[in-house]
């Protein structure tokens, strides 16, 4: 079983180092590769990441330029109008080139803010899950196990209700989730992601009608809704992990820390620790109470 993670990134290198040295403190497997895609950062990015590349040859690097690719969509009159569609085309683009690419049968991806904070083998717990679901209900119907902790806020939130939690035969604990059936950030199969098909990308699109209203501006086929509607209607599942093994690194908390760029990284907890202290509550553990957390 090869696991292929991938993260775009974009001028936050400080966030880049941080989340690559948590990943090496953390990780247990050697089965992996690393695929970062770059569209033109100028703060060190690349020169970081040519040197990282050098000493660790499980990482692969994509570096595109974002002011090229974009005129070529000039060219073809299908630039993008606004902000969102400049993220819905680079973030659709670079994750069809890395899986283009990629050798694993699974695929995680993963922010470049994102920190991994416990040291553990969290690539099968979470594949042990979709093990588990698919015995469960007789199909592998999950499309995307998330990972890391959302804040608390955003585990309340109403569409974000799960069902009761589910333990497989190994004891790993997790929720299906009642109304989402995707997450941007997530493991999934490769053969789950042939199945849902690629990321939207506007000069592959054919249908007139959305070319129209993406010219003039309307953001109709963002990545993530489009993800959504296209598992929802085939009715798949996201998963929540209980204990999740990352977390959104909060760009404020350096500061408060007084730690310096070079050296962001929050402690990594213990593993057993932290799981026999939120062992009791009935929901996916919050980046709150994971920042919060004295092993």
């Amino acid at each position: 079983m090869f696991i292929t993670y991938h993260a775009n990134t974009f001028n936050r290198v400080h966030l880049l180092k941080n989340l690559l040295k948590s990943f090496e403190i953390c990780n247990v497997r050697d089965d992996f590769e690393w695929v970062i895609t770059d569209y033109g950062s100028t703060d060190g990015t690349r020169d970081f990441l040519n040197d990282f590349s050098s000493r660790n040859k499980w990482l692969n690097t994509v570096f595109l330029d974002q002011d090229e690719y974009f005129k070529y969509l000039s060219k073809n009159d299908i630039a993008p109008q606004n902000k969102k569609q400049v993220i819905a085309t680079i973030f659709g683009k670079s994750i069809n080139i890395a899986r283009s690419i990629s050798n694993g049968s699974y695929f995680v991806h993963v922010a470049d803010d994102h920190q991994f904070f416990r040291r553990c083998d969290w690539v099968s717990d979470m594949i042990d899950v979709m093990d588990h679901r698919e015995k469960d209900v007789g199909q592998q119907d999950i499309t995307s196990v998330l990972y890391r902790g959302l804040s608390l806020e955003r585990v309340f939130k109403p569409n974000n209700e799960r069902f009761p939690e589910s333990v497989t035969d190994k004891g790993n604990r997790y929720f299906i989730a009642k109304h989402k059936h995707y997450d941007d950030y997530h493991l999934m199969s490769k053969k789950m992601f042939e199945r849902i098909g690629s990321y939207f990308e506007i000069e592959k699109e054919r249908d007139l009608k959305v070319i129209d209203r993406w010219k003039n501006g309307e953001y109709s086929r963002d990545h993530y809704t489009d993800y959504l509607e296209r598992t929802k209607a085939l009715n798949l599942r996201k998963a929540f992990m209980k204990f999740p093994c990352a977390v959104d690194f909060p760009n404020y908390l350096h500061e408060k820390l007084n730690v310096s760029n070079d050296n962001l990284i929050v402690p990594v907890i213990d593993n057993q620790s932290f799981i026999n202290r939120f062992q009791d509550l009935d929901r996916p553990i919050s980046s709150d109470e994971i920042f919060r957390f004295k092993s």
